[in-house]
């Protein structure tokens, strides 16, 4: 018992010597190892995450610096992609601006058209002239006619097919063959004073007929920001440019209305000139009305090109972003 004493008591002594010496700061002893990580599992605390809505520990993420460095690049990530596709949701939706026909035209007083402004097409070579002569006697007007009526009952066929086997081409002379009437000298008239003339020479040889003459190659050539570009025939002998938008299916919403140019063909050559179309004016204009073989060009707003590329970069930043994330979650299992 006296020695089992003993050796506790000398136990003793050296633990004490030893806490002794823990306390003085000498440079002959060296610290002992201490073991954070037990500490910071007592001392930690538990963290809500707004984004993952999970418990996070915090002693395992600072213990662990890649979990918590691939945390925080994906909370980045995620944020960069949602911010992205918002502002580029925004900038689509501002960019929908679409301008209107003939603006605060209710506020304004307008005067009708004025005749002055109306158009008189001459006829020129390469026209094409519907002619027909009607009467009480068929079989006699039928000889004033170029073509069987009987030919185009039992179906459908197109204006410009009807226009080219039917109708009176004029020459480069400026003449057009009518049977029984022989050539007649159309080129630089009015369809009104072709009018005029053919039922004078049918009213020679023929009582009670009339004589009806249209321009049966009026085309319009539509081009640009329109929905259905392309050549338009107008069966009329006048169409303004509000209808040749109409035919054409309106303007695109990246279509200029403020500026729209129109290429007219002229005898001394082409004449180009523009119009707007949010302007109540235009119904007083002289450039109201269009003539026959007009070309009518839509330019795009300035800012299609820029709405175009910012499309492509808003796609592949949204892509880039995607595919980073993906990565991410395979890789490093975020």
């Amino acid at each position: 018992m006296q020695n089992v004493f003993s050796i506790r008591k000398s136990e003793a002594r050296s633990s004490k010597s030893e806490a002794a010496l823990l306390r003085l700061p000498t440079s002959n002893f060296e610290l002992p190892t201490f073991n954070f990580r037990p500490a910071f599992y007592y001392l930690s605390t538990f963290i809500l995450c707004k984004k993952s809505k999970k418990i996070i520990n915090f002693s395992k993420m600072f213990v662990n610096l890649p979990v918590l460095f691939r945390y925080i690049m994906r909370i980045i990530l995620i944020r960069l992609l949602i911010i992205g596709l918002v502002l580029a949701g925004i900038f689509m939706s501002s960019c929908g601006y679409k301008q209107r026909y003939l603006r605060d035209i209710a506020k304004q007083q307008l005067d009708s058209v004025d005749r002055k402004f109306l158009p008189d097409y001459k006829i020129q070579a390469n026209d094409i002239l519907f002619i027909r002569v009607v009467g009480f006697n068929k079989d006699v007007t039928a000889l004033f006619n170029s073509f069987n009526e009987s030919s185009t009952s039992g179906g459908v066929i197109s204006i410009e097919n009807y226009s080219f086997f039917n109708g009176y081409n004029v020459t480069d002379k400026g003449f057009i063959k009518i049977p029984v009437l022989g050539d007649i000298f159309v080129k630089d008239s009015t369809l009104f004073g072709i009018q005029i003339l053919l039922q004078q020479k049918v009213d020679a040889l023929v009582n009670e007929a009339t004589v009806i003459v249209k321009l049966a190659s009026y085309k319009l050539i539509m081009l640009g920001e329109v929905n259905s570009p392309g050549i338009k025939h107008v069966v009329n002998n006048r169409i303004s440019i509000l209808e040749a938008m109409a035919l054409a299916g309106d303007v695109r919403d990246l279509g200029d209305r403020r500026n729209v140019l129109i290429i007219r063909p002229t005898v001394k050559g082409h004449v180009t000139f523009r119009v707007d179309l949010t302007d109540p004016n235009i119904l007083a204009s002289e450039n109201f009305y269009l003539l026959p073989n007009d070309v009518v060009y839509v330019e795009a707003l300035k800012a299609k090109g820029f709405r175009q590329g910012w499309t492509n970069i808003s796609i592949i930043l949204s892509l880039i972003s995607s595919f980073i994330v993906v990565y991410s979650f395979i890789k490093f299992r975020i």
